[in-house]
């Protein structure tokens, strides 16, 4: 369970850091890559969820 923890740390960390990245003045370009990084970064939690449940 101590992971299970960590990725919803994660999450609890990760949202709120895309929407302070959106409220900054910075280039849409800049937005594009790191909402290619947050989307990379959601399915690599998703797929330790997913291990998580077939471990069961």
């Amino acid at each position: 369970m101590p992971k299970m923890l960590g990725v919803l740390i994660t999450l609890v960390l990760v949202i709120p850091a895309v929407y302070f990245v959106n409220l900054l003045p910075i280039s849409n370009h800049a937005k594009n890559i790191g909402g290619i990084f947050v989307g990379i970064l959601l399915a690599i939690i998703a797929v330790v969820l997913l291990k998580q449940f077939l471990a069961f």
